[in-house]
């Protein structure tokens, strides 16, 4: 990887900037969105016009039940290794499984813990990549006997 521009972040810091960054403007879009509904009904409620009330409440009706208020992730593994996929189909980088399985034990070697490699070489990781679609690079120069 010597001489090639680096796309892919190294540490999570870099990844949480970016993140940080996209969902305050999010929460400012959703804020937005929220003040301009709330002035609608008010609007509605001063100038007696109850066929917009209705409509607001036809719009809440439609809506219940569709919101899903307290999404956990299932497997954060997986959920990491799709973000890693985006990334990595934008920039059009590959890397190995040795770097896929370093940048998921970020959390742990920030806490001072090795990156542990199994006996099986990551199969489970291999498992779930191909699951996923996420294309990995070769890791070592295989010849033709």
């Amino acid at each position: 990887m010597r001489g090639k521009m680096r796309c892919f972040p190294i540490s999570r810091a870099e990844l949480d900037l970016n993140y940080d960054k996209k969902m305050r403007d999010l929460e400012k879009s959703f804020k937005d969105q929220e003040a301009a509904i709330s002035n609608i009904f008010i609007n509605a409620v001063n100038s007696h016009n109850g066929e917009m009330i209705m409509q607001l409440a036809r719009a809440v009706w439609f809506f219940k039940g569709k919101r899903q208020a307290d999404f956990a992730l299932a497997d954060r593994e997986r959920a990491v290794l799709l973000m890693m996929k985006s990334i990595m189909e934008h920039t059009g980088e590959k890397l190995t499984i040795r770097q896929i399985a370093q940048f998921l034990a970020l959390d742990d070697r920030e806490a001072g813990k090795k990156l542990q490699i199994p006996a099986d070489g990551f199969s489970s990781l291999r498992r779930k990549c191909r699951q996923l679609n996420i294309k990995i690079s070769p890791s070592r120069k295989t010849s033709r006997k």
